[in-house]
């Protein structure tokens, strides 16, 4: 079993371990089997077209308590809206798979959905600042006893670790009881293991993606601001007196492990209380659906093809 280290030996180490760690971003996403490109701020071009949203972090990097009342919060550094989507069935996956994440950047994982309209093109012109979204996907610290690697210098085994293990990828499933209609699904990485040193706290790994709920039922979940997802110690505006979230504010380096919050709003009502983390089976690509384009019907009827299959599976007994 690795030693109990002290926090300055712990920060110590990660601060001279980040000049060569990686951080990410979302590369692309499968939708019942069908790859759709997410958007790569490091090549000169990239298709017009996209269902994820475009970004400036060149770096792969990150923001944090500074961005909690800002813009960058809500899609990451200078996002903006993607203009195109991938139809999604309500109640089927959607697989989101990331550019890798380091074994120390330990933490929660969070899936949002914000509601842009019914109309095509709502999402591709939607004001950010102003979606309200709602959880349907979060886990934070999964065994608080477990060493998730044999280098690791405190315990604790994280939905990052179990993140990494399936190929640095979330499976969420899409509420069946969702009107239909234009989302936007917003995954975020949150890493922990500076969330104690005052002038950095936890780091912020927020990236979106453009879909279209197909079939479903007829509830449209009320939600949050970005900008009033998180909180931190002493609040971030004039005026504003707030402590931490605890699920922020925590010591990922103490062993035994305090018990953990996860951070944000409550898990939408009718969001699926677990989901397999497995490997998707890529059948084919795709390109996003154009938020306007002839296309669409074609993309809306496959997805209800691909419900209606889903909903015919056999239940487990």
């Amino acid at each position: 079993m690795p030693p109990t280290t002290t926090l300055s030996l712990f920060s110590s180490l990660l601060l001279g371990a980040s000049g060569v760690a990686a951080h990410s971003r979302i590369t692309n996403i499968v939708v019942d089997g069908v790859l759709y490109d997410g958007y790569n701020p490091k090549v000169p071009t990239n298709p017009e077209v996209l269902v994820a949203w475009s970004t400036t972090v060149t770096d792969d990097g990150w923001v944090n308590f500074e961005d909690y009342r800002s813009p960058n919060i809500v899609c990451h550094r200078d996002a903006a809206n993607a203009q195109g989507y991938a139809p999604v069935a309500a109640g089927s996956n959607v697989d989101v798979q990331w550019q890798g994440y380091p074994e120390s950047h330990k933490g929660p994982v969070l899936t949002y959905l914000a509601r842009c309209g019914d109309s095509p093109g709502a999402c591709a012109t939607v004001d950010k600042t102003g979606l309200a979204f709602f959880l349907i996907d979060s886990e934070g610290l999964i065994d608080p006893d477990v060493y998730s690697d044999p280098h690791s210098l405190a315990p604790g085994y994280w939905a990052s670790d179990l993140f990494r293990e399936n190929n640095s990828s979330r499976v969420v499933q899409i509420p069946e009881d969702l009107a239909a209609g234009h989302y936007v699904l917003r995954q975020e990485l949150i890493a922990l293991h500076y969330a104690t040193l005052p002038d950095v706290g936890p780091q912020h790994y927020p990236q979106c993606v453009n879909i279209e709920v197909v079939g479903g039922g007829d509830v449209r979940p009320a939600g949050l601001r970005a900008s009033e997802l998180y909180h931190w110690d002493g609040g971030l505006e004039e005026g504003e007196e707030v402590e931490a979230d605890p699920g922020l504010d925590y010591d990922i380096s103490t062993s035994p492990l305090a018990e953990y919050t996860v951070p944000g709003p409550t898990l939408h009502s009718g969001a699926a209380t677990s989901v397999e983390q497995t490997l998707s089976t890529v059948t084919s690509s795709a390109s996003a659906v154009p938020e306007e384009s002839d296309a669409r019907e074609k993309a809306k009827a496959r997805a209800r093809t691909l419900r209606t299959e889903v909903r015919a599976e056999p239940t487990p007994v």
